[in-house]
């Protein structure tokens, strides 16, 4: 190579840049040190060289074969072009890894260091997706402190969405649950309270639950027993301080003993799992690091967890209604009796 032939090419090469990678043949007028990626198939003096740049130097064409690696701004397309080895490529259409003021690597291959990130409409919706390969995998957002988990949410391990929580980033408890089949569940709130248009049913994995009244949810009305009635009224009223957490230690509270209530009829408290039903199962996350669940017992049984307060309104209607009938009757003998 001669000292002009090397000079050329520093010209041709050095933060090289082409007019277009698009033309397959050369143009009618090329300027003097203008460049080209040359696009296939090509012909007349470009002919066999795809792939090459060509540079117009001299009133002539010089051509040089790419190596891997080589970067090309084409002014065109205003892009910045790559050779891989084998092709020209956009060098942000595929890369490897992306590291935006941080370092990517083979697991987190986009890392971002910023005081926040922007994803903007382009003058409609928006939407940020994330695609698993099969149900058993996880798709989610992981939340850290100190790179280490505090909440989670997606689909983690099935394609039912939940809401994650942890206190350390080992053991994992699940406060929310919505599953496939439109249920929502609350496996976290360890309570049955109930109110007028919802019931947390903690017998079926604390399921949330619309309260209906209506004749359109009942079949086989019949006129409740008042045998059953008065079985119930001979449940005893108790004082007692509460263990529960949420609840003042220094006050006395009243009602009754879920149990004690449950052996006379099992329809009037709500069933449920309690905590020593839950154990920690240690598995591994999709990085394959060390992680615990809190899952249920396998064998573990329902229990008596609260009284249902509200049904008991029924069977006091019951016996009132039936103390009412009897009170009548009484004073039905009574104005018979002589002297009344």
């Amino acid at each position: 190579m001669t000292h002009n032939e090397a000079v050329r090419m520093l010209d041709a090469l050095v933060q090289a840049n082409a007019a277009s990678d698009t033309l397959a043949a050369p143009p009618a007028e090329p300027a003097e040190g203008e460049s080209y990626i040359v696009a296939g198939p090509a012909s007349g003096a470009w002919a066999g060289r795809e792939g090459d740049l060509a540079a117009y130097q001299d009133g002539a064409w010089a051509f040089f074969a790419p190596s891997a690696g080589w970067r090309v701004w084409v002014q065109d397309a205003a892009r910045l072009r790559v050779f891989d080895g084998s092709a020209w490529i956009d060098i942000f259409e595929r890369v490897e890894t992306l590291g935006i003021s941080a370092d990517a690597d083979a697991t987190n291959r986009l890392a971002v260091s910023s005081p926040a990130t922007l994803l903007n409409n382009a003058g409609a919706g928006h939407q940020l997706k994330i695609n698993k390969n099969a149900a058993g995998d996880t798709a989610s957002l992981l939340f850290q402190t100190g790179w280490s988990g505090r909440a989670e949410m997606g689909t983690a391990g099935s394609d039912d969405f939940s809401v994650k929580v942890s206190p350390d980033g080992a053991a994992w408890g699940t406060a929310l649950a919505v599953h496939t089949d439109s249920s929502v569940r609350f496996p976290g709130i360890g309570t049955t309270a109930n109110a007028a248009n919802a019931y947390l049913d903690s017998a079926d994995g604390h399921n949330l639950l619309r309260v209906t009244s209506s004749a359109r949810y009942k079949t086989d009305v019949q006129a409740l027993e008042i045998s059953r009635a008065m079985a119930l009224m001979g449940v005893k009223p108790v004082r007692y301080r509460s263990l529960a957490a949420s609840d003042n230690p220094g006050w006395s509270w009243y009602g009754f003993i879920a149990e004690e209530v449950a052996e006379i009829d099992p329809r009037m408290v709500h069933w449920g799992y309690g905590p020593d039903d839950y154990e920690t199962i240690e598995t591994t996350d999709q990085d394959g690091g060390a992680r615990a669940e809190r899952r249920l017992r396998p064998g573990a049984e329902l229990k008596p967890q609260s009284v249902a307060y509200d049904r008991f309104a029924v069977i006091h209607q019951a016996v009132l209604d039936h103390v009412l009938q009897r009170l009548d009757a009484l004073e039905g003998v009574a104005a018979s009796q002589p002297g009344a």
